[in-house]
């Protein structure tokens, strides 16, 4: 993005990016507004079910989703426009 100014840049992640150390890619503060796409599928080929009847099941999907949604909020620092959390 050195030489480009997009108004907003989107991450695709996959459960693998959640455990990345976003630090060794965003290297400098960025003037646009990113978007975060949460994966469907997580480790143990656990797809993700926010609405399973299996209590189990579902609390496990809320966990995932919490982790995208920290390394989101974690993402903030490197981002000076509004941010968007989409799933």
């Amino acid at each position: 993005m050195e030489n480009t100014h997009p108004d907003s840049v989107e991450f695709h992640m996959s459960f693998k990016d959640i455990t990345e150390d976003l630090s060794q890619f965003l290297t400098r503060e960025y003037s646009c507004e990113y978007i975060v796409h949460a994966p469907e599928l997580f480790e143990d080929d656990h797809l993700l079910d926010l609405c399973s009847p299996d209590e189990v099941y579902r609390k496990k999907s809320i966990a995932h989703l919490q982790r995208v949604i920290d390394k989101t909020l974690g993402m903030q620092k490197y981002f000076q426009k509004l941010q968007f959390l989409r799933l």
